[in-house]
């Protein structure tokens, strides 16, 4: 007869809960792979895996369907936490109540030891060699033979199946902890040259910068804040900012924000209207774009942005800044110089890399890649670092 914790606990851990969730999950995969037709990797990761409740569009389903952009209506889903998370609760109640350690003794002993000596060797070689996916996996392979030989001592004929679950949990675990602390960015450095920051590509930042004779002074306003701005109608001024941005030069009032944008020139504006008073803008016009989809091959969204400066009651014109325009524009406040730049988020770190040379080799007669190689120079005042190093990746 069962006890009164395991009568609670047999609904969660039921094996057609974990059908229902499996089922629930591919089919939010589906959609969420339907979805990338019509917008950015990125922004399907988070309006469908990365929530909690997810409104899957009937567009997205429609796979196969022509026009299928076309087709209205939208139902709410389980998103990728309430899904993963069940699932989560639903294999570690089940191990509680079906899976128990059978060994005792000896057996205890060395399945326990082969079970954390496997563990260390299986996934020591992947920390140790990310980029070198082959070699990792070849150097795994005892360890995961211990690994499988320790969880059979410790669970006999179910060990297997427990070893299955447990990839299935860490797999689960490591999306949380991705989504939660994962930061991805670029450096991108032009041969010859050096940088100390990295971008990320998927969030843009405008930077009011006061040059210095020996380093400049940068305020850094996120997306977030002039997304704010634009839909609340309110001026970002110095107390919208950290305390170390406090020196903000004037106020700055979002007009018009554009996630993904195309710059005209003259000739293409035809007789559009100039909103920009100030700067590159007069000359040229900032049109907004469909968020590129996932189905696209390596571009980026180009924000835009119309800004209007004012310090007091004096207007400092208005600004059409974007990430198209390669160098930053100037505007004067009291005599003193400030540069207006819409970029991509910067990372600053405590190092820099120079980059002397890049190689990209192909295979004898063909267009196929064989080699990327890259020889730069890596300084690190901290630890008083300056040597040369060799990036590659086959």
């Amino acid at each position: 007869m069962k006890n009164a914790p395991d009568s609670v606990l047999a609904p969660i851990a039921s094996l057609k809960l974990t059908v229902a969730l499996f089922a629930a999950s591919m089919f939010l995969i589906f959609a969420g792979t339907g979805a990338q037709r019509f917008a950015g990797n990125w922004t399907v990761v988070d309006t469908y895996f990365r929530t909690f409740i997810t409104w899957i569009e009937l567009r997205d389903l429609a796979i196969f369907v022509p026009n299928a952009e076309r087709i209205q209506g939208a139902f709410p889903f389980p998103g990728g936490y309430v899904l993963g998370g069940l699932l989560l609760i639903n294999l570690l109640t089940a191990h509680l109540l079906r899976f128990h350690i059978k060994a005792t003794g000896a057996r205890l002993f060395h399945g326990s030891v082969l079970s954390i000596a496997g563990t260390i060797m299986t996934v020591t070689p992947g920390i140790l060699m990310p980029s070198d996916l082959l070699s990792s996996v070849i150097l795994s392979l005892p360890g995961m033979l211990l690994l499988g030989i320790g969880m059979w001592l410790l669970f006999g004929k179910r060990g297997g199946i427990v070893l299955i679950h447990a990839g299935v949990v860490l797999l689960i675990v490591g999306e949380f902890v991705t989504a939660a602390g994962a930061i991805e960015s670029q450096m991108m450095i032009p041969v010859g040259a050096a940088t100390n920051y990295s971008q990320d590509i998927r969030e843009a930042e405008l930077a009011i910068i006061r040059p210095g004779d020996e380093q400049d002074d940068v305020i850094a306003i996120p997306e977030s804040l002039l997304v704010k701005s634009v839909s609340k109608g309110k001026p970002i001024t110095a107390d919208n900012l950290p305390d170390d941005a406090a020196q903000l030069p004037f106020d700055v009032q979002v007009l018009d924000w554009m996630d993904n944008s195309q710059l005209l020139g003259p000739m293409q504006a035809d007789n559009r209207p100039r909103k920009a008073t100030q700067g590159i803008g007069r000359q040229v016009v900032a049109e907004p774009l469909e968020e590129v989809s996932g189905v696209e091959e390596q571009v980026v969204d180009a924000p835009s942005v119309y800004v209007r400066l004012n310090r007091g009651e004096e207007e400092l014109g208005v600004w059409l800044l974007s990430a198209h325009l390669a160098q930053p524009q100037s505007v004067e406040v009291n005599g003193q110089p400030y540069l207006l730049e819409l970029r991509f988020k910067r990372l600053y770190k405590p190092y820099t890399i120079q980059l002397i040379e890049f190689k990209h080799d192909r295979f004898v007669g063909t267009s196929m890649a064989r080699n990327f190689s890259s020889r730069i120079i890596l300084i690190d005042p901290t630890t008083d670092t300056n040597r040369e190093a060799r990036i590659s990746m086959n």
